[in-house]
């Protein structure tokens, strides 16, 4: 009962901050939303719209392959009203997790190979992060004047890009030198003693974790299209933020300042705080674009349009788990590949 009493209270309090920083964006800009949207030029943000729903369906495809990899096979219909239902979620627990979690709950009910399954879904966000910081670094080459004449909270913001940068590399040192230390005695020794210490039921999914890694580890060439997937992914979605600029006949930004702008903000709203990042992206967006030139009332207004594609994404989501639970209530329609 407590622990419902705390999960309950710390959504409240998350979209409490969520709506203050919108609230706060909106009031520096001193934005008319209504005005702002009837200046604006409709097709060009749908089209922004249908390109957010681009890069859901490249994570998905990317997703789909990392789950052949460990043997098993959704058609990628059925994989993206999964991640649209997370998507939904993700909006209901800060810092997006909650998508991650809904994904992890499907893929659970199915006994065979599900931990190998849900351990796709680590190196699905891993990847995602390594294709996030690839997509930032060459924005700060190309942007990184914005980040030396602006403000110090967005060297603030980009150093929050580079530890979540340096986490990724040594999770990737990590990946590729595992098979090496288990070589040495010492290592092997101390891991086979911890993996018998443990209860039957842990050991046996900790060493199908490592089965999945190992897996993933011999298909290089599937790991290298996740990471190119995970760039053509970011960037999608920095173009369709940039879509949004032009459309609000926004001045000042340049492309690359879009793109820097994206991904820091996208980085920021990974932290657990608001759901689904919800007010902390639209703060530093706001503040990105006021420093690359953007007058402060389209600095707000481009940020509360992002969030507004977000929510209706996952209203989208929303829909696709009423279907689910109406049409399919027991399963996701998850099938085994035979193995070979």
């Amino acid at each position: 009962m407590k622990s419902k009493i705390s999960t309950l209270l710390r959504g409240v309090v998350g979209v409490l901050i969520a709506a203050y920083l919108i609230h706060l964006v909106v009031a520096r800009g001193q934005v008319d939303l209504s005005e702002e949207v009837g200046q604006a030029n409709i097709p060009l943000l749908l089209l922004a719209f249908s390109l957010f729903g681009v890069g859901t369906l490249i994570g998905t495809y990317r997703w789909q392959l990392l789950l052949r990899v460990v043997g098993k096979e959704l058609n990628l219909a059925t994989l993206f009203r999964l991640n649209m239902i997370a998507s939904f979620f993700a909006l209901a627990i800060p810092g997006g997790v909650g998508g991650d979690i809904t994904k992890v709950y499907y893929l659970s009910r199915e006994e065979d190979k599900a931990t190998e399954a849900i351990m796709t879904i680590i190196l699905d966000r891993l990847m995602g992060l390594l294709g996030l910081l690839t997509v930032a670094t060459v924005s700060v080459l190309s942007a990184g004047d914005l980040l030396a004449s602006g403000p110090p909270q967005l060297r603030v913001a980009a150093g929050v890009v580079a530890t979540a940068g340096l986490g990724g590399l040594l999770f990737v040192a990590a990946f590729y030198l595992g098979p090496l230390l288990v070589r040495i005695d010492l290592f092997k020794r101390t891991g086979n003693d911890i993996l018998g210490r443990l209860p039957a039921s842990i050991s046996k999914r900790t060493e199908a974790v490592f089965a999945a890694l190992e897996l993933c580890r011999t298909r290089p060439a599937v790991m290298l299209a996740g990471l190119l997937l995970s760039t053509v992914l970011h960037s999608t979605i920095a173009t369709g933020v940039y879509t949004i600029g032009v459309a609000s006949h926004t001045e000042g930004p340049r492309l690359q300042d879009y793109f820097l702008a994206t991904m820091v903000a996208n980085t920021v709203a990974c932290i657990p705080l608001t759901p689904g990042g919800l007010g902390g992206r639209d703060l530093v967006l706001s503040l990105f674009l006021e420093a690359a030139g953007a007058a402060k009332a389209k600095a707000g207004f481009v940020p509360v349009v992002v969030s507004l594609i977000f929510i209706a994404w996952g209203l989208v989501g929303c829909g696709c788990f009423v279907f689910e639970r109406r049409v399919n209530p027991e399963a996701m329609g998850l099938v085994t590949e035979p193995e070979t």
